[in-house]
């Protein structure tokens, strides 16, 4: 069996709203899910939003509104191999060698 969608939710506390940036977003961009995420500001600045399903926290009916639009579009691929482990390490090397 396999998944159509991640579900990416985080705590109310003021980093996860603000500044995370989830591994787990990652994964579902590499396993080609279409994302269904609570409507943070760290959230909103992810990379490659094409397949990204905002709802509001805590409100039942944004939720299901989302999985609804989710489930009616047609996944968008994206190029993932520019954020791949290795891709970030090279950049983080290249940062440090300046």
């Amino acid at each position: 069996m396999t998944s159509s969608y991640g579900l990416l939710i985080n705590s109310e506390d003021k980093h996860s709203r603000l500044f995370t940036s989830p591994l787990k977003y990652f994964e579902y961009l590499a396993a080609n899910l279409k994302t269904i995420a609570v409507n943070y500001p760290s959230h909103n600045v992810l990379p490659e939003q094409q397949n990204m399903y905002l709802f509001e926290n805590n409100n039942l009916e944004s939720f299901e509104n989302s999985v609804q639009k989710a489930s009616i579009s047609q996944y968008q691929n994206i190029a993932i191999e520019k954020y791949s482990l290795d891709n970030r390490v090279k950049k983080l090397i290249n940062l440090f060698m300046i």
